[in-house]
């Protein structure tokens, strides 16, 4: 998705930031912190989910986040002393309050779904299934794959057609492991208390305390609870959320967006479950987004998830690699050109059609010139590689020495494995007895 305001236009997916057309020379924890705050410039962020979401992999202190900040409004030419884009909110966080407009790829698409190259069908029936549920009939959408598949840019544009419908919308968007409990749904609500206090006043007093550790600065929740008198107060807590979305449903139809639901908590999991057995007659639509077989799962989410899959109301859709004349499409407009064959088979093979992968290939090369010449297949497949490591290896760190070890031998064999194959070599190689379903 690209971003404009004032002299600037930030290219998320393209991962650059340009001013009156010349791009910028920025960091990149830099540049994801700016995204991270317009994707979420509805409300201010707090330090530590900026520290969850942009330095997750890194131990960083709040001076570094006051750098970044600084190296932040430089970049987009905001007065550090006075600043008016990127502002601080008194023991809340920081905003963004620069007017923001969302850019079309082309100026002449009115359509937002012309941005999106490929999936069709299912953003057509995403769309359908956003009008029903905005008519009335609630339901929730989850679109699950893998990192960098697309998740988040369909929910984008499913957020983009809701607001033209004008619906209300409340959205978190990068949610971090590691967040407090119910964090994913404090977010929100305090979104929604924000759009419609009168909602939240004229709740009965009984729910408005049930929602004020979630509402109130100082009362995140920072553990699930344990007992029965918690149980009771489980209940009480989640009963009034659903009190409160459907109040300020009352007056406008409501989309909720609760991006990278792998990250969140087993309970926050539970209180999205406890709303939607009640969506079916609420003009209320949730859309989220997850990785599919997400090893880094705790058991208590992944019963959660299990739960939450049972819902009548959900409708899952996995979103797959771009192929064929997809993927063609999307080289040939970053390329401004038609691509070889021989590239385009290099580029599948190699990425599997992943969007994220496609792109960081197509940069890694241009970045090398090596766009220019005509190569074979194989030429193509030697060269792309480097450019999409450093994005495989947070993907492999949480695994077992032995589950690396297993992908080693399985890189080793090739695209298509022989289970048997596998199994003998990793039998020999590691004495690993592997159950390969």
């Amino acid at each position: 998705m690209r971003f404009a305001f004032g002299h600037h236009e930030l290219d998320a997916e393209r991962f650059e930031l340009r001013r009156e057309g010349e791009l910028v020379a920025i960091q990149p924890k830099v540049l994801e912190l700016i995204i991270h705050l317009i994707r979420n410039r509805d409300r201010a962020v707090d330090p530590e989910e900026l520290f969850r979401a942009v330095w997750h992999d890194t131990a960083v202190t709040k001076s570094s986040l006051a750098r970044a900040l600084s190296l932040a409004r430089r970049a987009i030419e905001d007065d550090g002393r006075n600043p008016s884009a990127i502002v601080t909110v008194p023991r809340r966080g920081y905003r963004f309050e620069a007017t923001v407009e969302i850019l079309s790829d082309s100026p002449a698409a009115d359509d937002p779904s012309t941005r999106y190259v490929g999936r069709t069908q299912i953003l057509a029936r995403a769309h359908a299934a956003l009008k029903a549920a905005l008519a009335g009939h609630g339901r929730i959408l989850l679109l699950v794959g893998e990192a960098g598949i697309g998740k988040t840019r369909t929910a984008e544009l499913l957020v983009e057609r809701a607001r033209a419908a004008r619906a209300e919308v409340a959205a978190i968007w990068g949610l971090a492991a590691g967040a407090p409990t119910y964090w994913s749904w404090t977010c929100i609500l305090r979104q929604l208390a924000d759009a419609d206090p009168r909602a939240l006043e004229s709740m009965p007093r009984a729910q408005r305390r049930a929602l004020a550790s979630l509402l109130s600065e100082e009362g995140t929740v920072h553990g699930p609870p344990t007992t029965t008198s918690s149980d009771v107060a489980r209940f009480v807590l989640f009963d009034a959320a659903l009190a409160f979305v459907a109040r300020v449903a009352r007056t406008r139809p409501l989309l909720i967006v609760l991006d990278d639901l792998h990250a969140a908590d087993a309970e926050s999991i539970a209180l999205m479950e406890f709303i939607g057995r009640s969506l079916a007659s609420l003009p209320i639509a949730i859309v989220a987004t997850a990785r599919e077989a997400d090893v880094a799962l705790a058991p208590q989410q992944l019963r959660a998830q299990e739960r939450l899959l049972r819902l009548g109301c959900l409708e899952r859709w996995p979103l797959t690699g771009l192929h064929n004349g997809e993927l063609r499409e999307f080289v040939e407009r970053r390329l401004g050109r038609e691509p070889a064959p021989e590239f385009v088979t290099a580029l599948e093979r190699q990425t599997g059609g992943n969007p994220l992968l496609l792109g960081e290939s197509l940069r890694s090369l241009e970045a090398r010139d090596l766009l220019g010449e005509i190569r074979t297949r194989s030429d193509w497949e030697s060269l792309l590689p480097r450019g999409i490591e450093h994005l495989l290896r947070p993907k492999l760190r949480p695994l077992s020495t032995g589950a690396l070890e297993t992908l080693a031998l399985a890189s080793a064999i090739g695209v298509e494995i022989d289970r048997k194959l596998l199994a003998e070599c990793a039998r020999e190689s590691s004495g690993l007895v592997l159950q390969l379903e």
